[in-house]
């Protein structure tokens, strides 16, 4: 071998070592510089697709549950996405009944669960006071306060029973129930469900569930004021004292 072929070889060397230093330098910057956008980017796209998944199919409806007549009745105030919840509860929520659980939606921890209490009596007390035809969801009850001052306490749950346990969508609800009318579906054997279904009667069963954990100070609760001139007669009740 020549002279001149060694010294085309040992160019040829070198210039391999240095292009392969270029092409590992471009990488390094393009690593650093180039892959925390395209993490970021990524990132924000799952996040766009997760909010655009809950607002197009999560929902969470709001439903007023009395007593008459022994029988279970309710009205629907509205809906509202899930995304009302917050990410993070939100995806709690969605995911609530994926693995065998109770029909009432439990957080998982102490901040969740005030984050819950918090978005739910909101939520819960503007559709209430929105609502200008449920004054008979409250001829039968037993106020409390002074007379000068009458409130009902109403208590709050999110619940999402098992699918098959239902016939229509599967989505969670906002129950809203008076504390009174809720203590008679707990207690009372003879109140009977809305209608004979097997979706009233899952229903009934997580409302009787929802007075349990009432009654064992777990669900929250806020108070709505009662105009003393619109109910007539009726029996007031001291608020027990805690």
């Amino acid at each position: 071998m020549t002279e001149a072929m060694w010294q085309f070889l040992e160019f040829s060397n070198i210039a391999n070592l240095v292009s392969s230093l270029i092409w590992w330098m471009c990488t390094a910057i393009a690593g650093v510089y180039f892959m925390p956008k395209l993490k970021r980017f990524l990132r924000e796209q799952r996040e766009q697709h997760a909010i655009i998944h809950k607002t197009l199919y999560g929902k969470v409806s709001v439903v007023l549950y009395g007593v008459f007549d022994s029988q279970i009745r309710s009205e629907e105030l509205g809906v509202f996405p899930t995304t009302y919840l917050g990410h993070r509860l939100a995806s709690h929520v969605m995911q609530w009944n994926e693995k065998p659980s109770g029909d009432i939606i439990v957080p998982e921890s102490k901040l969740e669960a005030e984050r819950m209490e918090f978005v739910l009596t909101g939520l819960g007390s503007g559709y209430l006071q929105a609502s200008h035809h449920i004054d008979v969801y409250f001829e039968n009850i037993v106020f409390l306060g002074t007379p000068n001052y009458q409130y009902a306490e109403m208590v709050i749950a999110l619940a999402r029973p098992d699918a098959h346990k239902l016939e229509s969508l599967d989505h969670p609800r906002l129950l809203i129930v008076e504390q009174s009318a809720l203590k008679r579906i707990g207690t009372e054997n003879n109140i009977a469900p809305e209608i004979e279904s097997r979706e009233a009667r899952t229903w009934h069963a997580t409302l009787q569930q929802m007075a349990k954990m009432y009654e064992a100070g777990e669900l929250p609760t806020y108070s709505i004021p009662m105009h003393p001139s619109k109910y007539q007669n009726r029996e007031i009740k001291a608020p027990a004292s805690s």
